[in-house]
């Protein structure tokens, strides 16, 4: 068997948690979307000659992104290969997975993790089908 923390089971659903008006947003992805143009900002710097009209990624959304969602899009996505922000949420999301998983699989997730959907935990997609 297998087990897991913090499984990320729809991130195109989780974002929305995270971008939605509120404590979440104001808060928690406030301040994480200050580190991650950060650490673009030094990704650039360091990988791209700090050109902010690199091709590797979209530097001025980057800058401009006023959430996760956005962030994702002009960066991550960019960066990794990806079509869009949607495409990499659809790709690297484990809910989509989890059919194929061949062993009993227990997986933890904290009710209030701003990560994470609270009302979405696909316990029928088990391997027994039994959670």
């Amino acid at each position: 068997g297998g087990s897991v923390t913090g499984a990320p089971f729809d991130a195109e659903r989780n974002v929305k948690c995270l971008d939605a008006p509120g404590f979440n947003r104001f808060i928690y992805s406030g301040n994480f979307l200050k580190t991650l143009k950060k650490r673009a900002q030094f990704q650039l710097d360091r990988h791209c000659n700090g050109d902010p009209l690199t091709s590797a990624f979209d530097f001025p959304r980057v800058m401009e992104a006023t959430s996760i969602g956005e962030f994702d899009d002009a960066f991550i996505a960019r960066v990794y290969g990806f079509e869009s922000n949607i495409d990499y949420y659809r790709k690297n999301s484990c809910y989509y997975f989890l059919k194929g998983v061949a062993v009993p699989l227990f997986i933890i997730n904290a009710g209030d993790d701003p990560f994470f959907d609270p009302d979405f935990f696909p316990i029928e997609e088990g391997v027994d089908g039994n959670g």
